[in-house]
């Protein structure tokens, strides 16, 4: 089992920075989108992030060779790969369909998912607590959506598409977690992350079109390149936020992403109107949206967090 520094006051503050990035992404990437296609924007964040983290690890010199793996660690490394890559491709697509203020709240079932894989994988700390969170999440984003409940049930439409990818996406996050959860125990994070850059420069590069991002104009092309340091940052954090506090601890940390991206798109809509359009939503939705949050709180933290 993968032992935690016990470092609480580190591993918290690296869990906040990566909420904090992974709030205002989808704000950032709404706008990259709107002049790129989500291969080629999978792409660029991968290619860019890799080379980042690579010349970074060349300069700590900790590039070393990797010894023979055993077929489990293989199969671990293809499931963290492949479940980051689903969630990067997933959450754009779910994204060219919905707001970012409604895609961060979807998101929040990855950290649910999380927590139930923490409980039977690592056997951490399970409470009525957290089933009664679990319940609110379920009752919160149901009010969220009241305004839209036939648009969700509609399986034709784009909102609902976009819901069931953003489903998706969650899936694959989660996998992605538990798996590198596991990783930890033979390879550091800036390496596992360094794998999966790597790998999803390549995988995604036959889709991609880069001749695209030379006519993308500057906003769009600064929002994309503003995406791809969020990338380095964020995972980095949360890679290392693990090695510190409990995987449960993490998961109720960043449960605190929506409220971030509700802030900051607030704040951009208040002095930039032209640029961001922030979501109509009635009061009801708002409850809905703070119910999610700390029902997602309350499911991921175990007790004694």
């Amino acid at each position: 089992m993968h032992q935690i520094s016990g470092r609480r006051g580190l591993g918290i503050t690296l869990a906040l920075v990566t909420a904090f990035l992974w709030g205002v992404l989808p704000i950032a990437l709404k706008v990259a989108l709107q002049e790129l296609d989500a291969y080629t924007a999978c792409w660029v964040r991968m290619a860019v992030s890799g080379l980042l983290v690579g010349l970074f690890l060349a300069w700590r010199g900790e590039l070393k060779p990797v010894a023979t793996p055993s077929l489990v660690l293989l199969l671990m490394c293809a499931v963290a790969v492949f479940g980051l890559l689903g969630n990067y491709l997933f959450y754009n697509f779910s994204l060219q369909r919905l707001n970012p203020e409604t895609a961060q709240l979807m998101i929040q079932v990855a950290p649910f998912l999380v927590m139930v894989g923490s409980v039977i994988i690592f056997h951490e700390p399970f409470s009525r607590r957290q089933i009664f969170g679990a319940l609110l999440v379920v009752v919160g984003l149901l009010t969220f959506f009241n305004e839209n409940l036939m648009l969700l049930l509609d399986s034709g439409s784009s909102f609902s598409r976009g819901v069931m990818l953003m489903m998706v996406s969650s899936v694959a996050w989660a996998a992605y977690a538990l798996v590198q959860k596991k990783l930890l125990r033979t390879m550091s994070s800036m390496s596992i992350m360094l794998m999966i850059y790597i790998a999803g420069g390549l995988l995604f590069l036959p889709m991609a079109d880069p001749a695209a991002i030379l006519e993308m104009s500057p906003l769009p092309l600064a929002m994309l390149l503003f995406c791809c340091v969020n990338t380095v940052l964020s995972y980095g954090a949360f890679s290392e936020s693990m090695n510190h506090i409990h995987a449960s601890q993490v998961s109720g940390i960043i449960t605190a992403v929506p409220v971030f991206t509700f802030v900051v798109m607030s704040v951009l809509v208040e002095f930039w109107p032209e640029n961001f359009q922030a979501e109509e939503l009635n009061l009801l939705a708002y409850l809905g949206a703070a119910m999610v949050v700390a029902g997602s709180a309350l499911a991921a933290m175990a007790k004694k967090a």
